[in-house]
C-alpha cells in the first residue's frame, strides 16, 4: 500500500510545478515584466494561464479519485502518505498563490486604461480562500484522512475565484 500510496506523489507535484510556472507568468504581468502589446496580444507564454487554471481543475479530480480508488482497494480512506503532506500542502499553497498573482496582473479586458483584475473585484475572496487555506492545512494535520479530500475542496474553490477574477475574457 505504502508504494502504491507514495506514487500517487509524482502527479501531485507535476500538477503543482504548472500551477507554479502559470503563478510565475502571471506575477511577471503584475510586476510589470512582461506586458501585453498596445493591441492587447498577450507577451509569450500566455498558454499557462489556462494551464494553471486546467491543472487546479485536474488535481481536484485527480484527488477525488485517488480517494476513491484507495477507499475501493483498502476500504480505508487514504492518509497522510497519500502524496506526502508536503506535497498536498505545497499544492495548496500554489493554488492559492496563483490566484493571489491572477488577482494583480492586468486584465485584458481593460488594457486600454491599464487597470488590474485587483481594480474591479473586491479582495474579500481572496482573503477568505486565504483564511479557508489555512484552516484546510489545519484540518489535514490533524485529520491526515481527509487532506486529499480538503486539499480537492480547496482547488476547486481556487479555480472558481480564478475564472471569477475575469478569466475568459
Amino acid at each position: 500500500m505504502s508504494a502504491r500510496i507514495d506514487l500517487l506523489a509524482v502527479p501531485i507535484w507535476l500538477l503543482t510545478t504548472v500551477i507554479a510556472a502559470s503563478t510565475a507568468y502571471h506575477a511577471a504581468l503584475a510586476v510589470g515584466w512582461l506586458n501585453y502589446s498596445a493591441r492587447g496580444v498577450p507577451p509569450p507564454g500566455h498558454q499557462l494561464v489556462l494551464a494553471g487554471f486546467l491543472s487546479l481543475l485536474l488535481s481536484a479530480i485527480f484527488l477525488v479519485a485517488a480517494s476513491l480508488v484507495s477507499v475501493a482497494l483498502d476500504g480505508d480512506s487514504p492518509k497522510s502518505a497519500l502524496g506526502g503532506q508536503l506535497a498536498l500542502e505545497g499544492l495548496t499553497i500554489a493554488g492559492i498563490a496563483l490566484v493571489l498573482a491572477r488577482y494583480y496582473t492586468p486584465d485584458p479586458y481593460y488594457l486600454n486604461v491599464n487597470e488590474r483584475i485587483a481594480d474591479h473585484y473586491p479582495g474579500d475572496r481572496i482573503a477568505e480562500l486565504v483564511l479557508l487555506a489555512a484552516a484546510g492545512v489545519g484540518v489535514g494535520r490533524r485529520w491526515p484522512r481527509v487532506k486529499a479530500l480538503v486539499t480537492a475542496v480547496l482547488m476547486c474553490l481556487c479555480a472558481v475565484v480564478m475564472s471569477g477574477e475575469g478569466y475568459g475574457h
